[in-house]
């Protein structure tokens, strides 16, 4: 996966989707809103804060990709660079 990297780092944890069209990953954030709404202002990758889910989602970020493999592609490099 293009996220590997950030797993690698210990920046975000992940669990391979086995179904469905979404990932939810891990952040090192008590909340993850404000980060998420910092990689839309600097990447411009939108991302569902987890909280959205609930109180015990609020470190998550929920990333869709039931999108055509170029977006997809370019987001989640996006996603990388915001953090690398």
């Amino acid at each position: 996966t293009m996220l590997q990297p950030l797993v690698d780092n210990k920046i975000i944890s992940l669990i391979k989707p086995e179904g469905g069209f979404f990932a939810f990953f891990k952040t090192d954030q008590a909340d993850a809103t404000d980060l998420g709404m910092s990689i839309l202002h600097k990447e411009k990758v939108s991302l569902v804060p987890g909280s959205s889910f609930g109180p015990s989602g609020a470190p998550f970020l929920r990333l869709c990709y039931a999108r055509d493999a170029e977006y997809l592609e370019e987001g989640l490099r996006r996603i990388v660079n915001f953090f690398m």
